[in-house]
């Protein structure tokens, strides 16, 4: 199975929400093919400064930043899902 997810940063439900959903639907019509959205809105997410610490450490996440946004990570690193 392949699982899509639709990423979208839009602060509000407009044009950009209505675009990742319609794509969403009709990626859904193909068979065993699973999609999901994600709103960023909201969310805290901290640009990357390059400090290498996850690398280091061997972590899928940020150890600099304290987000709380672990359960968007796995999201990616659960399944190797493609992002649209």
């Amino acid at each position: 199975m392949i699982k899509i997810i639709g990423i979208s940063s839009s602060p509000r439900d407009g044009a950009t929400d209505f675009g990742v959903k319609k794509s969403l639907e009709e990626a859904n019509k193909f068979h065993d093919i699973k999609t999901e959205i994600v709103y960023l809105r909201n969310r805290e997410l901290n640009y990357c400064i390059h400090c290498d610490a996850c690398i280091k450490n061997n972590s899928k996440y940020c150890l600099v930043h304290k987000e709380n946004n672990e359960d968007l990570y796995n999201k990616f690193f659960k399944n190797k899902s493609l992002c649209v």
